[in-house]
C-alpha cells in the first residue's frame, strides 16, 4: 500500500468516527426530546384527569345532599303553605348556596321558602321544566326578586305523587371551581352547561352554547342530573 493510501485512510477514519458519533448524538438527542414530550403529555393529560375527578366529586356530593333534604320536605308538599312555611324556610337557610325551596302542586308553584303563599304556574316560573322527569334542571340569568344573579334551578318529582314535587333554587357560587382551577395553570375557565346554557368562572352572566363554542379539554358530568 501506497503512503498516499495509507495517509488518505487515516483521515477518512476519524471522519467517519466524527460523522457517525454527530448521528448518534442527534438520534439520541430527538428520543430523549420525544421521551420528555410524551412525559410532560402524561403529566398533563393526568392532571386534567384529576381535575375533571375532584370536580365530579365535588358536584356529586353536593347534589347527594340537597337530594337528601329535598327527599325530607317531600311530605311537606301535601301540606297548606301556611301549616309548612315555618318548616320551610331554615331549611333554605341553613343549605349551603340554596336561595329557596319552592313546593309543588299540579304544576303549580304554592309555597316558597323565601316568600310564603304564592300562587305561581311553575311553566312561568320556569318553562324549560318536564314535570313528568323524577329530576330536571335548567340555568336562569336571574329571579324576578334578584335580577341579573344566575340561578340553577331544580325539580324533584314526588316520588309518592307525580303532580306535586320540589323545586329548589340555587345560587352560582363558582369559587370551589376556581380553587380546583388554580391547581392548573393550564386550565382558562370552567363552565357548568345545563343544555344549551352555560355559565363560566370566564365570563359572568350565562352563555348559549352553539356549535362554535370551544370543545372542552374535559368533561364532568353526574349520573342522575342533566349537568355537566
Amino acid at each position: 500500500m501506497s503512503a498516499a493510501n495509507i495517509f488518505k485512510r487515516y483521515l477518512t477514519t476519524p471522519r467517519k468516527i466524527i460523522i457517525m458519533s454527530l448521528m448518534v448524538g442527534f438520534v439520541l438527542a430527538i428520543c430523549v426530546s420525544a421521551l420528555n414530550a410524551f412525559w410532560l403529555y402524561h403529566k398533563r393529560e393526568q392532571s386534567f384527569d384529576g381535575l375533571a375527578a375532584g370536580i365530579q366529586d365535588y358536584m356529586r356530593d353536593y347534589f347527594h345532599e340537597l337530594k337528601s333534604v329535598t327527599d325530607a320536605l317531600q311530605p311537606l308538599t301535601v301540606s297548606d303553605c301556611k301549616a309548612v312555611s315555618s318548616e320551610l324556610t331554615p331549611k333554605a337557610a341553613f343549605n349551603i348556596n340554596v336561595r329557596s325551596f319552592v313546593l309543588i302542586n299540579d304544576g303549580k308553584a304554592y309555597c316558597s321558602s323565601a316568600t310564603g303563599s304564592v300562587a305561581v304556574p311553575l311553566s312561568v316560573l320556569v318553562p324549560e321544566f318536564d314535570l313528568r322527569k323524577k329530576i330536571d334542571m335548567t340555568i336562569l340569568p336571574g329571579t324576578l326578586r334578584v335580577p341579573g344573579r344566575p340561578i340553577i334551578a331544580i325539580w324533584y318529582q314526588n316520588p309518592h305523587d307525580q303532580q306535586r314535587g320540589i323545586m329548589a333554587t340555587l345560587n352560582v357560587n363558582l369559587r370551589p371551581y376556581l380553587v380546583f382551577a388554580s391547581h392548573q395553570r393550564e386550565t382558562a375557565s370552567i363552565a357548568l352547561v345545563v343544555g344549551d346554557k352555560a355559565i363560566t368562572t370566564l365570563a359572568s352572566g350565562v352563555h348559549k352554547i352553539t356549535p362554535q363554542s370551544p370543545l372542552p379539554l374535559r368533561v364532568a358530568t353526574l349520573p342522575d342530573y342533566p349537568i355537566k
